[in-house]
């Protein structure tokens, strides 16, 4: 039992080890270096990256591994994992402040509504107290429905079926561009892990098709595939595609041209610059929400406040 147990402590450690090596090896890769190189001077095996390997540490990516060599898979997986974390944290950094503004802004509101409030009863105006009543409650009802929005949205993403038919149907809502862009660069870099390994337009989708990282891309694949395989041609393929229509533009002319990847490439880059613009617009929409909120908290807190010095003025 006790070797048993060291034995898995060692492979854990080990494949930790092989984790953290996909990064230099993804560097070394775009610099030129042949997988020989890569392992003299990483001294490593790439044999030790195998299919055992990528199974248990990065399953949705596994089934690529009969169609990409080792390099371009690890390469793939490896932007692709930055690429996450990379959209999460400045999703996280940029929202955060906002949300806290708002969060504060509401406990304030609580606060005031059940402790302060019941002391100044006797001193306010009815139509005062039944309108911060009222905001009090739509400030519920509005944090009630973003709750349930964020828990529909994980679930929807989670469960295949439900999320192509979201993504069908708000794909062109501008506060969805940030979820378009990021699967248009992922499908982007399968194209071009393809492409680079001389497979045909139909054989790239019918790959990407059974693609297990993505739900969203798989099926935009699907759609192509679907309609190659019934005669409607490539560029009338691609044009079905629900996608924005730069894309769109940027496959066929780059299929035309022979510019596939080289286009595929800067516009992949182009996404991650309108990611980016979007997660800003969000933030910004986002603040302007909270200082709109919390402007409208202090007019009537101060409202509040000052009907019992009104009184005694009166007097």
């Amino acid at each position: 039992m006790k070797t048993s147990l060291k034995n898995s402590k060692l492979f854990n450690k080990d494949e930790n080890l092989k984790k953290d090596s996909l990064d230099q090896i993804a560097f070394l890769a775009e610099n030129d270096l042949s997988p020989a190189e890569i392992e003299s001077f990483l001294n490593i095996s790439l044999l030790d990256f195998n299919q055992e390997f990528f199974t248990k540490s990065y399953k949705q990516y596994s089934n690529l591994l009969g169609y990409l060599n080792t390099i371009q898979l690890i390469s793939y997986i490896n932007f692709n994992e930055k690429f996450k974390k990379e959209l999460f944290s400045s999703l996280s950094k940029k929202i955060i402040y906002p949300i806290f503004l708002i969060g504060f802004a509401f406990t304030t509101l609580v606060i005031f509504k059940f402790s302060i409030l019941p002391l100044l009863e006797s001193f306010g105006q009815s139509r005062a107290m039944i309108f911060i009543n009222i905001f009090y409650y739509l400030s519920v009802i509005v944090t009630i429905i973003i709750v349930l929005i964020i828990i529909l949205s994980i679930y929807v993403f989670k469960n295949p079926t439900y999320s192509i038919i979201v993504y069908f149907r708000l794909y062109n809502f501008r506060i969805f561009k940030v979820i378009e862009s990021y699967y248009l660069t992922i499908l982007a870099h399968l194209l071009i892990s393809f492409d680079n390994q001389g497979l045909s337009t139909y054989q790239t989708f019918k790959l990407i098709n059974k693609f297990k990282g993505s739900t969203i891309v798989s099926n935009l694949a699907y759609f192509v595939s679907s309609d190659l395989e019934e005669g409607a041609g490539l560029e009338n393929s691609i044009n079905n595609m629900k996608i924005n229509d730069s894309f769109k533009n940027i496959l066929i002319f780059g299929i035309k041209s022979n510019k596939y990847n080289k286009l595929l490439l800067q516009y992949s880059k182009k996404l991650v610059y309108d990611i980016e613009r979007e997660i800003l617009y969000i933030a910004r929409v986002l603040l302007v929400f909270a200082y709109v909120y919390i402007g409208i908290i202090v007019l009537v807190l101060y409202k509040i406040l000052s009907l019992p010095l009104s009184l005694i003025n009166q007097i």
